[in-house]
């Protein structure tokens, strides 16, 4: 599939009052052939991920169009576009150190995301821990990043195929995610954590005439005060990623919604947990809306 880009611009807004829009493409005119590599070269700073991101729809062009074959998807939906994207979450500026590196977006918090020292001096040591490792382990992460791809790839021509013949596909997720997953441990706030940053309260059911301890699932608990606070972006985010992929969708123990039982974390049984209110229709209007 061709790819095509018809003089696209990419501003961004200046930093404090009066300052003038950073231009990070500047009316940029490129068309990539069918079966063709690519690369993009160039200093630090000249737009070339700020290209990548315009093409895969997680920025929009503040002027210009985007073309794959002959659609316009400029103002197409990244989950719409059937675009893989592989992306390191940081970029390195040669001049600097691993820790430099990591140092400098922290540096440049301003207002209430503004950090202390301590504050600092720990993310980083949690940053260049985990730089180290993934150096360490670039292979083996590159092998599975690699899968996943070709996973998506794959299924997506499964659905295409099946969707074709007029089958559609329900797909079911569960309503809490594993306490080890991606999810949980990057999730933060999402989450209900303690003072140390663990779990504070995990998920179950109460006992009952099956089972006199009740069952200890041992997920993490939502915190739903926060996902309200943010509109229930990560539940949108989510959703709209199942229904890409899916053509229906069944989320499992659906009645956590309303009311789902919530267990001290550490504890051995459900026996001490307690019925805690859910978001209730608050959620699912958010998601109709959305």
């Amino acid at each position: 599939m061709k790819v095509t880009l018809q003089h696209v611009t990419k501003q961004f807004p200046g930093r404090g009052k009066g300052a003038r829009a950073v231009t990070a493409v500047n009316d940029f005119d490129f068309t990539l052939p069918d079966g063709k590599l690519v690369g993009l070269l160039g200093p630090s700073g000249c737009g070339k991920s700020t290209t990548l991101n315009l093409l895969c729809g997680l920025l929009k062009p503040t002027s210009g169009k985007i073309f794959f074959g002959d659609e316009d998807v400029t103002q197409l939906p990244a989950e719409h576009r059937g675009v893989g994207m592989v992306f390191q979450n940081y970029a390195l500026y040669p001049h600097l150190t691993v820790r430099q590196n990591i140092r400098f977006p922290l540096e440049n918090l301003r207002g209430k995301d503004k950090l202390s020292k301590p504050e600092m001096e720990q993310r980083v040591r949690d940053a260049a821990a985990l730089a180290k490792f993934a150096a360490e382990q670039e292979e083996e992460i590159g092998f599975w990043k690699f899968l996943q791809y070709e996973f998506a790839t794959q299924w997506k021509k499964v659905k295409d195929y099946a969707n074709a013949k007029g089958v559609k596909i329900l797909g079911d997720i569960p309503i809490y995610v594993s306490a080890d997953s991606v999810d949980a441990w990057v999730g933060g706030e999402l989450f209900e954590l303690d003072a140390q940053g663990g779990f504070a309260r995990v998920a179950g059911c109460p006992p009952d005439f099956f089972s006199a301890d009740g069952q200890l699932w041992g997920n993490p608990l939502y915190n739903w005060p926060y996902h309200k606070q943010t509109g229930y972006a990560w539940w949108i985010r989510r959703v709209r990623h199942a229904l890409g992929i899916y053509d229906l969708l069944r989320i499992d123990h659906f009645r956590g919604f309303d009311t789902y039982w919530a267990i001290p974390a550490g504890s051995s049984t459900a026996c001490t947990g307690k019925w805690e209110i859910g978001p209730r229709m608050d959620l699912f209007h958010a998601l109709e809306a959305a």
